[in-house]
């Protein structure tokens, strides 16, 4: 199925435009202005002959016929006849933002069984009942919220049923300096589910990772069976919800989703290739890591370099409930190791080089590959605390060098606040080097508790 029509449309038209910045149809007119969109741009309302520097038209008919993309920013009992005059104007499809569809019973299931009926398999309908949807690479902020042009351009997909939790999870990508590709809020699936969704990213050049809320569907097995070949050439990061009694009630309230036994979709989706996390920062950490490394051998353990014990303590206590082990380094590489650091300090794993390290960045060097040329180890985690003096650099530029000459990922855990300039800009420099940065021991230790639990599971 073509979805281009949605995603690069050479031509949208807003139905329900208007000037007031207070209504979704003002909001819709300014994403779509703001974003630097250079398609042919079509507004509807018999209010208005222009709005903010747009010519207005008094109707659909008043159109030109074939028009990429309508956005519907009208209520529900409106939406059905406007769309059949859409279809006869050749549209090719369109994003409704209103609720009170299937998911409210009664008159609203009627609503979306006539919307689904006039739609037909040949006006594709993103919604009803969604923010709408952004390519970030087009560009095009095809939703009512202007303001997200201001989100790092990247390489991570958003694919959620909730438009919350999607800005949950793009809010989390955003705080760990993880750009965004697309943002797709599917809502109630009148005739574009999950499965059309993941085939279209699936062959994406601008995503490499997708990230996945999900409520429920009705389409369980060919979710399964999408995500599965999806899989193959994606990494795919999911969040679960609507699994608890309560929160069923309100998934079926939310999008009309019927949720399914939690346990069920989480086995299903691991299966799948699918990395099943229960938190979305969590997902943001991993999709980070994932963008620098695509890979992890498993088969070998993570190895923590330090010059602050209780960091590294943390570290080794998050991994271990993890079900992660740090491995005991050969004795050979504790040798090597004990002939670099003072007297004072642990060799084995984690090797703690004790404070001189903080201050003489060479031991970091030297002690990094010796450690990186042991063959039971297949990550380093570099634990730090920032002395915030910028006269004290990392050799960050060295260490990277280090990770891709022996092929195995390295991570920082570097603890800091966020207010510190130095530290910020330092973080940035370790990522520029392909070298991904966490702030907190917990952070890191999860993050590599999830790498492994895939990773380490049979293909």
């Amino acid at each position: 199925m073509d979805l281009e029509a949605i995603f690069n449309p050479k031509s949208v038209a807003i139905i329900g435009a208007s000037e007031n910045p207070y209504k979704i149809g003002g909001q819709a007119v300014r994403a779509i202005l703001d974003c630097g969109y250079s398609g042919a741009i079509y507004l509807v309302n018999p209010e208005h002959e222009n709005i903010l520097g747009q010519k207005c038209n008094g109707a659909i008919q008043d159109l030109p016929l074939g028009i990429d993309l309508y956005i519907f920013c009208i209520p529900a009992a409106e939406t059905p006849e406007a769309l059949q005059r859409v279809t006869e104007r050749q549209g090719r499809a369109g994003i409704i933002f209103a609720g009170g569809f299937r998911e409210m019973g009664g008159r609203g299931v009627a609503l979306e069984t006539k919307i689904r009926e006039i739609a037909g398999s040949r006006f594709l309908v993103v919604g009803p009942n969604v923010a709408g949807i952004v390519n970030f690479h087009g560009p095009l902020n095809a939703t009512f919220l202007p303001s997200w042009r201001a989100f790092p351009k990247g390489k991570v997909s958003i694919l959620s049923q909730s438009a919350g939790m999607g800005f949950a999870i793009m809010s989390a990508l955003a705080d760990e300096n993880v750009g965004i590709s697309k943002y797709i809020s599917i809502g109630n699936r009148t005739n574009l589910d999950f499965p059309e969704y993941l085939s279209y990213l699936r062959d994406d050049p601008t995503t490499e990772i997708i990230c996945i809320f999900i409520e429920g569907t009705e389409r369980a097995r060919e979710l399964y069976e999408d995500v599965m070949i999806c899989a193959q050439q994606k990494r795919i990061l999911v969040r679960l919800g609507g699994h608890h009694k309560s929160s069923a009630r309100t998934a079926l309230s939310h999008t009309g989703s019927m949720a399914s036994e939690p346990a069920l979709y989480r086995a299903a989706l691991q299966q799948a290739g699918c990395m099943v996390v229960d938190d979305v920062r969590e997902m943001a950490r991993v999709a980070k890591f994932l963008l620098y490394y695509p890979a992890v051998d498993a088969s070998k353990g993570p190895a923590v370099i330090t010059h602050t014990a209780g960091p590294s303590i943390i570290i080794a206590d998050t991994l271990e409930q993890g079900g992660v082990y740090l491995p005991e380094l050969a004795p050979q590489t504790q040798q090597k190791i004990r002939e670099i650091v003072p007297e004072a300090a642990n060799v084995t794993n984690p090797v703690d080089t004790v404070g001189g390290a903080a201050f003489d960045h060479r031991i970091y060097i030297r002690c990094l590959e010796t450690v990186l040329s042991d063959s039971r180890v297949g990550l380093v985690i570099i634990t730090y605390a920032h002395l915030l003096n910028p006269d004290i650099k990392f050799p960050v530029r060295e260490i990277a060098r280090l990770s891709k000459q022996w092929k195995k990922p390295v991570m920082v855990c570097m603890i800091a606040p966020r207010f510190s300039r130095v530290a910020n800009d330092e973080a940035d420099e370790w990522e520029v080097e392909g070298i991904p940065v966490y702030r907190y021991p917990e952070d890191a230790g999860k993050t590599v508790v999830n790498l492994y639990k895939v990773f380490s599971r049979p293909n």
